[in-house]
């Protein structure tokens, strides 16, 4: 993304390349004042300026009452509120002084209504008008792809009043082209002048929020805090650029943000987001789930389940296996991204639907169904708007002085992330055995240390190892009173294709058994080996001293492993693409092929160019940079090529 590389210039840097942009773009609006007068001025004589804006809607207005269920709006604004920040506090009347809670809703829903119908509106016009100055070119398209970053004002004008309310519209463009069901069009259908009623949702939270659901029940509508809004605003770019290079992403999919003026001088946030649940499914069960046993049991009355009642419901997500793969690794890359914003705290709301409890079950949706058919479900990344600020760190402090520091839901960043992905790969998916990534498993031997610091005041260091790549991690068992350890330890972890650019990193530690006396554990120092260094090697032994640290030394082997099944070699008529081996074999086992292409497009994206995949009993190694295979134990090399075929 072009954000991140302008983030690292000098700001002298940045204020000229401000003034060329700005110089660059008053050319460019002359220039297309110059093309659009004529045009316009036809236009205003024939009586056709402004031209109207014709919407296409597929879908007409229905009923409340014959959409959805009202048990899933309750849920979702049980799981959107935040009644924790003293920012928020402040009453539904308080908006309008004076007024009624249910005034203040009315007026809140004009607000938003023509809020989302303005922007929306002007933003279908702008983006004809650009295709018509465009003319095919698809120059001001790819800058508005690259470039959507916006803060737009505007008023909002009802009937013939004169003066009208302030708004802001952030990034638009961006919301539009992140997937189809939340453009402006979408916007205008489920939320626009046209739109059926909304419905409020009323909750009991002492911050209040305002919740407001359109009436299609597929869109929510969420006031937050002046931080909140803002670190969205910042976050919005790297958050198009993640949700577009992984489509499979949990993460909510938001669809608009404001900043309105709700009285004089009085402002406020709303976003609008997708709902997580489908109108069509009725939500059974749901349950809220961070990664933390620590104060996670839902209260009596309460309807909405935590990480201590998962647990003892022994509920488990069962999906097929390449799609648990597929599940997890998303999860992995969307908390990652999180963890980069320095947000922690946002959790993974799961909505269980029974089809045999439904009256009438619905024939299209967009749950995941189990494997068996019995439950699907529905998830969603939510809530990750809370900074890891100041507060927030006095409250982990707090915590970790009561002996929580580990196990409570304010956590550090990265330790959140890590937290909830091992969450979700242990207890929330089914397990698996063995335990794989989307790209096989990594294997590693931790053979033994020398000549270790001693971190311990009294006798010596008990050193352990963890082994870590991307989220995932393993350590092996503690040696106690040993500067000069052997371990002859195997761990194992899950490899996904994100990792292939990453390093594995082995990190050596001295437990501390008596945290009031000593503390937490104690680092002594790091080794990384690059995985791409680990595939074009084929394997990988390390016995170097530790990075990081005054000395010591560690002696680790590292492999991956891959399996598919069927027999090598045979056909595959079913693929679109095919990886086939010119001389000597026809082509790679039909479950090789998925797994050659995914790690072919993830090594075009920086990954491991040399992968090793074994199906049935035959081992091969598959270099990407010169196309070529090689049986493992052999010494010829093939060449291969990737033939599109037809699909049948």
């Amino acid at each position: 993304a072009p954000y991140r590389y302008f983030q690292q210039l000098p700001s002298e840097l940045l204020e000229v390349h401000l003034n060329v942009c700005h110089g660059l773009l008053r050319s460019t609006a002359l220039r297309c004042g110059e093309t659009l007068e004529p045009m316009v001025q036809e236009l205003k004589a024939q009586g056709q300026w402004p031209p109207a804006l014709e919407l296409q809607s597929s879908k007409a207005v229905v009923a409340e009452g014959e959409i959805g269920f009202a048990s899933n709006d309750a849920i979702m604004a049980t799981h959107l509120q935040n009644d924790d920040d003293p920012q928020k506090a402040t009453s539904r009347a308080s908006v309008c002084a004076g007024e009624s809670a249910e005034t203040a809703d009315r007026f809140l829903q004009n607000l938003v209504r023509l809020c989302v119908n303005t922007s929306c509106t002007a933003l279908l016009r702008r983006q004809r008008l650009l295709e018509k100055l465009d003319a095919g070119h698809g120059k001001l398209e790819a800058y508005m792809r690259h470039i959507p970053l916006s803060r737009r004002s505007g008023l909002l004008k009802q009937g013939l009043k004169p003066d009208g309310q302030k708004f802001e519209v952030f990034c638009a463009e961006i919301f539009h082209t992140l997937e189809e069901q939340t453009s402006a069009t979408a916007l205008l259908e489920s939320l626009g002048e046209s739109s059926g009623e909304y419905k409020s949702l009323s909750t009991n939270s002492k911050s209040g929020e305002f919740f407001f659901l359109s009436h299609d029940r597929k869109f929510l509508i969420k006031t937050v805090s002046e931080a909140e809004g803002r670190l969205l605003f910042r976050m919005l770019p790297e958050y198009q650029d993640h949700i577009h290079s992984l489509p499979a992403s949990l993460i909510v999919r938001f669809a608009g943000l404001y900043h309105v003026e709700v009285g004089s001088g009085s402002w406020k946030y709303f976003l609008v987001m997708k709902s997580v649940f489908d109108p069509s499914c009725e939500i059974h069960a749901h349950y809220d789930l961070k990664g933390s046993l620590y104060h996670r049991k839902k209260k009596e009355g309460e309807s909405c389940g935590k990480d201590e009642d998962w647990i003892n419901a022994k509920l488990l997500v069962q999906v097929p296996e390449p799609r648990r793969r597929q599940m997890l690794e998303a999860h992995e890359a969307d908390v990652s991204f999180l963890k980069g914003h320095d947000v922690m705290d946002y959790s993974v709301l799961v909505g269980i639907h029974y089809p045999e409890r439904s009256q009438s079950a619905a024939s299209k949706h967009c749950g995941i169904v189990a494997a068996g058919g019995k439950e699907v479900y529905f998830l969603g990344l939510i809530d990750f708007l809370i900074h890891f600020g100041l507060r927030k760190q006095a409250e982990h402090l707090l915590r970790a002085a009561q002996g929580h520091g580990a196990d409570t839901s304010c956590v550090d960043p990265a330790d959140y992330a890590a937290r909830q992905a091992r969450f979700l790969r242990s207890s929330i998916f089914s397990p698996a055995e063995p335990d794989m990534g989307t790209a096989g498993i990594l294997k590693v031997q931790v053979i033994s240390a020398k000549n270790l610091r001693n971190a311990d005041w009294v006798g010596a260091s008990d050193p352990y190892v963890v082994v870590t790549v991307g989220l995932q991690s393993a350590q092996t068992h503690v040696i106690k009173d040993n500067l000069n350890p052997t371990w002859n330890c195997t761990l194992s972890l899950p490899l996904n294709n994100s990792h292939f650019g990453q390093d594995v990193e082995f990190s050596v530690w001295d437990k501390d058994f008596v945290r009031t006396a000593q503390g937490s554990d104690d680092f002594l120092g790091r080794l990384r080996l690059p995985m791409v260094d680990l595939l074009r090697n084929r394997e990988a032994e390390l016995s170097q001293r530790l990075e990081d640290t005054s000395k010591g030394e560690l002696h680790v082997k590292a492999w991956l492993e891959h399996e598919t099944q069927g027999g090598y070699p045979s056909t595959l008529p079913s693929a679109l693409w095919e990886f086939e081996v010119k001389a000597g074999f026809e082509s790679f086992d039909p479950s090789s092929q998925k797994v050659l292409e995914d790690l072919y497009q993830a090594s075009l994206a920086g990954g491991a160019p040399n992968v090793k995949i074994r199906s049935a009993s035959v081992e091969v190694w598959v270099d990407f940079r010169t196309m070529t295979q090689q049986v493992v134990g052999r010494t010829r090399t093939r060449p291969i090529r990737r033939r599109a075929i037809r699909q049948s």
